[in-house]
C-alpha cells in the first residue's frame, strides 16, 4: 500500500489548473469500493487530484501529508518545484525552518502542520500539483477482484511500471515496462468507500503516525 500510494507524488505530464481542480466531492461515485477505485483512477489519470484527496479517509491524508513533506524537502534549492511549494506552505502559515526547530520530533512536526491547514484536500491536491514529474505509473483500470467483508474492501489490481534503462557510454537506451499486482485497502466511512492505511483496514480508530 504505501508503494502504491506513494507514486502519487510523481503523477502527472501536463498538469492542470486550479479551476480543473475545483470539484465537489458530492459530484463522484463512491457508494462502493469499484466505484471509488474508478474516481481515484480516473484521478489519478487526468491530474484531477482533489478528485484523489478526497478519496482518501482521514488517516490516509495525514500520511500523504507526511510523504508530501519529505518529498518536499528532498528538494534542492532553486529547483522551481521547491520555489511553488514552499509558498504553498506559507500561504497556509506553515513555516519549515522554525517548525524544524521547535518540533521535537517527526511526529510533533506533522501534527503542527496538520493543525495549520484549513482545507487538507485543497492543500494536497495543490501540493500534488507542484510535485508531478514527467515519469507517470499507470494505474490500470481493470479490477482484478473485489473483497468486502462489512465495511471493509480490499480491491486487487494492476499497475504499469515504465522504467528507462541506458548502459554506460552508450547515448541510447530503452525502455522497460513492468506490470505489478497490488492491492488498495477500503473502508465504509458513512455512505463513502475510501482509500486507507492497511492498519486503519485493521482497526477503524487507528491514527497513522511517522514511524520511529
Amino acid at each position: 500500500m504505501r508503494i502504491y500510494l506513494s507514486i502519487l507524488l510523481l503523477l502527472g505530464a501536463f498538469g492542470c489548473t486550479a479551476q480543473e481542480r475545483i470539484e465537489s466531492s458530492d459530484s463522484f461515485d463512491r457508494s462502493s469500493p469499484a466505484s471509488t477505485f474508478t474516481v481515484f483512477q480516473q484521478g489519478v489519470e487526468s491530474n484531477h487530484f482533489l478528485q484523489v484527496a478526497q478519496s482518501f479517509s482521514d488517516q490516509q491524508k495525514r500520511f500523504m501529508l507526511f510523504e508530501t513533506i519529505f518529498s518536499e524537502g528532498m528538494l534542492g534549492e532553486g529547483d522551481p518545484k521547491k520555489e511553488k511549494i514552499d509558498r504553498l506552505f506559507l500561504e497556509n502559515d506553515i513555516n519549515m525552518d522554525a517548525l524544524n526547530k521547535s518540533a521535537s520530533d517527526a511526529e510533533d512536526l506533522l501534527s503542527q502542520i496538520v493543525v495549520k491547514i484549513d482545507d487538507l484536500d485543497h492543500f494536497l491536491a495543490d501540493a500534488w500539483t507542484i510535485l508531478e514529474s514527467d515519469s507517470k505509473p499507470r494505474i490500470r483500470p481493470e479490477i482484478l477482484d473485489v473483497s468486502i467483508e462489512g465495511d471493509r474492501a480490499i480491491v486487487t489490481h494492476n499497475i504499469v511500471l515504465y522504467s528507462y534503462h541506458r548502459k554506460r557510454g552508450e547515448t541510447e537506451g530503452t525502455e522497460k515496462t513492468t506490470v505489478h499486482e497490488t492491492k488498495a485497502f477500503l473502508r465504509k466511512y458513512g455512505n463513502e468507500w475510501l482509500f486507507c492505511p492497511e492498519g486503519e483496514w485493521n482497526d477503524k480508530g487507528f491514527k497513522w503516525t511517522v514511524p520511529k
